[in-house]
């Protein structure tokens, strides 16, 4: 069976569900927690967003515990997740969303 990153995420969170997975800004997220927060992400990518394998989506963001589900949930859905760096100037962005044709920014 072939992996990919979301596989580890649920094989973690089947063997020691209550574990650690992320611990930050002095909260923490066991591993059942953050694969349930990672399957939110795939509900709503696939769902609402209609996003699909091979799809591109961006993000714009501060660090977060969203963007490792949104992280995850893209190697779920097989989808491609471009990160953009948030202290570019905006000319540079609405480039790089131009260049990547991304479906949605997060």
């Amino acid at each position: 069976m072939k992996q990919n990153l979301y596989k580890y995420i649920k094989e973690h969170a089947l063997n020691s569900p209550d574990n650690i997975a992320i611990n930050f800004n002095n909260k923490q997220l066991t591993f059942s927690g953050f694969l349930e927060h990672i399957d939110q992400f795939v509900a709503y990518l696939s769902s609402t967003l209609n996003i699909k394998k091979g799809d591109r989506i961006a993000i714009l963001a501060y660090n977060r515990k969203e963007f490792l589900s949104l992280f995850y949930a893209c190697a779920k859905l097989g989808t491609i997740l471009v990160t953009i760096n948030w202290r570019l100037p905006s000319f540079e962005i609405i480039n790089i969303l131009k260049n990547v044709d991304a479906k949605h920014l997060f």
